[in-house]
């Protein structure tokens, strides 16, 4: 299965003269099956086909090992909100975070335009699964998604 994300283009406060930029994207959901991502900055393409790591606009990729199935015991999946002070380690279901190094993309990205528009392009390992047919189920959730990512640049 292939996914294309573009959001919403934003007019960045950024100073030209950084030495490193990264795209952090946090409270990933990987509570699906796994896969892979390209980060595109200022992407005009419309097909995903045409979108590979060996294009123009492909600033970075990421990787999402995901858990689509709990083998667990009732209740397994379910994850609590840690207590202040507990040291044990945190659940396997906890959101993840992703950090991607941007640099030369966004230099590229920040001379053409002077807004920013990120596409993300996930893609499943074999790139068009069939979704499995669940009673009652009558979509199927999307493989990617994130409660929100930032720019952040270094001097």
């Amino acid at each position: 299965m292939i996914e294309m994300h573009k959001l919403k283009a934003i007019k960045p406060e950024i100073e030209q003269d950084f030495k490193r930029a990264d795209l952090e994207i946090y409270g990933i959901d990987h509570f699906c099956p796994s896969y892979s991502g390209l980060i595109f900055l200022n992407c005009d393409e419309k097909d995903p086909k045409k979108l590979r790591p060996d294009h123009p606009d492909c600033a970075g990729r990421f990787s999402v090992f995901g858990h689509e199935n709990c083998t667990g015991d009732e209740g397994h999946c379910h994850m609590t909100v840690p207590q202040r002070f507990d040291t044990r380690r945190s659940h396997p279901l906890t959101k993840a975070f992703k950090r991607v190094e941007i640099t030369g993309a966004l230099k590229k990205a920040l001379k053409t335009r002077k807004t920013l528009q990120i596409t993300v392009l996930v893609a499943d390992e074999e790139g068009a699964v069939k979704p499995k047919k669940k009673k009652g189920a009558s979509k199927r959730k999307a493989l990617f998604s994130c409660e929100g990512l930032q720019v952040v640049t270094f001097a």
